[in-house]
């Protein structure tokens, strides 16, 4: 990108902009970098304006773009050299960049302080991070250059700590980039396949996103609504993590077919929705409001999921052209709409960082911190209609430190949808939680086995710290042996008695084509065929695995399935219709409306087994069929 291109962007959504100080931080940084080539063979100032170039794309102000048109300078020039050339401003954001290390050292503390003067800087501008992460994501398109061994580790590192900081602050432009790259970078083959299946569906996909438009265009039109329709393509690593945590293989994905409806004003949206789910079948599970409840990084848009062309599923997002730009730009356009905005979401953002500058400072702080950031998230709300927003697996106890550390520590009781609960309730998405107090409650170590929040666990450590003046250490769940002797279903070539682990990213059933790879320890990883998260065979050697066609065992199926009046004597009928031996039946609830029933069987053959599991998946509202244990 040459300075031509870069100041037509800027005027392009800011005609008032200081042209000037863009010339003299370009001319600048060609002066000092003159000669300064990277390992593609183009000079810095091209990647310094490539960098500058991503943030015009974001429309941040000119003081930004300015600071990263010259903040690599710092390694030929003086910061006293800037200070005479450039305005405060500028010079704070550069000092502010200086100061975020790469993190090299591989000591746990080392990475961790690293990360810690990283959260510092960005309290005190957020910029600074906008330019840092410009910068990784332009070398992340140039990252074909390094060695291997560096590519890997460029990628690891975005996927585990800039993509989701990029995520926290709302970008989810840069996001999506981010993690596509770094996904190709690290799992080239996987990469590659899902493209290739993306491209060979790409035909059929756009016939059907036509032919929904322009019915939904027709009918919007009717209720002379302003409105633009756009397909949304899928990004391919968020593709491949939706298989892995459905658990299927990507022919099994019935929603890769996005859209995006922009409308004028918020009412708007919903009369838009209301077209939607008038000419569609909508499914409920797919409906969520970030309007009326904003995701914490401050994301606002109504999502649907609807039965479209060919009995695809078609998720549709509906929001105001300001929310779009909100939701691609994020806290960069902090800076387009200061003044006109509410701070409120701005302010949340650096809560969060503070909140993360509160964990403790050892070797523990980038384990938790990354595990804030990198896990799932749950939306709750008060009873006073707050939304708080919690890690997947919390429970009243990290809802109570998540609206205040004197609410956790006083914690006693919690109603959740106005039913009594335990501490240990695991909450879900759109649950309304009471917390009951008691004056005289304190945190117990037993929270600590519980509680999933990197929040909670410092607050009930510190607690008990406070009042025992003993240390305490968060222990580590126990990762669960297999026994060799469990498992007779599989035959693996070449090891007589294998020690099986079935693999959960795809859940291979009883007559399905699998593969085994035999890891380091001994256990033997089985998946089907198909499965993309099958492990490298560097890492684990590939073995042939059949299944077994004489049992001979006692096995444990599991069923997952919405629960309803008459499930377990229906599956109960199901299975004693087949012949099997039912050695035992059991169902229990796991939430408000779901159920898990376990049948040990005694099946005669592998074709039974497969017949009986078949038969179980067409039982009304069974959404999951999976094996648990197998015994002589």
């Amino acid at each position: 990108m040459d300075l031509n291109l870069l100041l037509k962007k800027i005027v392009s959504y800011n005609p008032k902009a200081n042209l000037e100080l863009i010339k003299k931080a370009y001319h600048f940084a060609e002066e000092v970098m003159t000669g300064e080539k990277r390992l593609s063979g183009e000079s810095y100032l091209e990647h310094l304006t490539e960098v500058a170039g991503i943030l015009a794309d974001s429309r941040l102000d000119e003081e930004t773009i300015a600071a990263a048109l010259i903040h690599s300078t710092l390694k030929k020039t003086s910061l006293e050299e800037i200070e005479e050339e450039f305005p405060a401003e500028v010079v704070s954001l550069v000092k502010g960049i200086s100061q975020i290390k790469e993190i090299k050292s591989k000591s746990k503390e080392a990475k961790a302080e690293a990360v810690r003067k990283m959260l510092l800087v960005m309290i005190g501008d957020l910029r600074v991070l906008l330019i840092k992460l410009a910068d990784k994501l332009h070398n992340l398109r140039t990252i074909s250059y390094l060695p291997p061994e560096k590519q890997k580790k460029v990628a690891k590192e975005v996927l585990e700590l800039y993509a989701p900081l990029a995520y926290r602050l709302g970008i989810d432009k840069i996001k999506g980039e981010m993690e596509d790259l770094a996904f190709r970078c690290l799992e080239p083959e996987k990469y590659k396949e899902l493209e290739k299946k993306l491209m060979q569906s790409r035909e059929e996909r756009e016939k059907e996103v036509e032919k929904i438009k322009n019915t939904l265009a027709e009918r919007l039109a009717e209720n002379n609504l302003y409105f633009q329709i756009k397909g949304r393509p899928k990004q391919i690593y968020s593709i491949y993590k939706k298989m892995l945590n459905r658990k299927v293989s990507f022919n099994e994905l019935r929603d890769i077919i996005g859209l995006r409806i922009f409308v004028k004003e918020i009412k708007d949206c919903y009369t838009a929705l209301g077209v939607i789910h008038q000419n569609w079948k909508h499914l409920p599970e797919g409906f969520k409001d970030y309007i009326v409840h904003p995701k914490l990084n401050g994301y606002q848009s109504i999502h649907t999921a609807v039965i479209g062309p060919n009995n695809r599923v078609v998720e549709i997002q509906i929001r105001t052209t300001e929310m779009n730009e909100l939701a691609e730009e994020g806290v960069a356009a902090h800076w387009k709409y200061k003044g006109l905005q509410s701070e409120t979401n701005f302010e949340k953002k650096l809560a969060w960082i503070r909140q993360s500058l509160d964990l403790e400072k050892d070797g523990h702080f980038l384990e938790e911190f990354k595990k804030d950031i990198l896990s799932s998230e749950i939306y709750c709300y008060t009873p006073k209609g707050e939304v708080i927003e919690l890690p997947v697996e919390a429970t009243p106890v990290d809802f109570a430190y998540a609206v205040h550390s004197k609410l956790g520590d006083i914690c006693a009781g919690a109603k959740v949808n106005g039913t009594f609960v335990s501490l240990r309730h695991l909450l879900k998405t759109g649950d309304v939680v009471e917390i009951l107090t008691n004056k005289n409650q304190r945190p117990s170590r037993e929270w600590l086995k519980f509680a999933a929040s990197s929040k909670a666990k410092h607050k009930i450590k510190e607690a008990i710290e406070k009042v025992e003046k003993i240390p305490v250490k968060i222990l580590k769940k126990k990762i669960p042996v297999i026994k060799k002797s469990e498992q007779k279903l599989i035959e693996v070539e070449e090891i007589a008695s294998p020690a099986i682990k079935m693999s959960k990213c795809c859940n291979p059933l009883p007559g399905e084509e699998i593969v085994g790879f035999a890891t380091k320890t001994g256990v033997v990883s089985v998946h089907k065929k198909d499965c993309l998260e099958t492990e490298k065979a560097t890492a684990k050697k590939e073995r042939k695995t059949y299944w077994r066609r004489e049992i001979g065992a006692v096995v444990e199926i599991k069923i997952e399935a919405q629960d309803r009046t008459g499930l377990l004597a229906d599956l109960l009928h199901t299975v004693t219709a087949s012949g099997v031996m039912v050695k035992e039946a059991k169902g229990k609830l796991v939430g408000r409306a779901a159920a898990e029933c376990t049948f040990k069987i005694v099946p005669a053959d592998l074709a039974a087994l497969r017949k009986l599991i078949e038969r179980i998946k067409k039982v009304r509202s069974v959404r999951k069929v999976s094996l648990g244990s197998l015994r002589m």
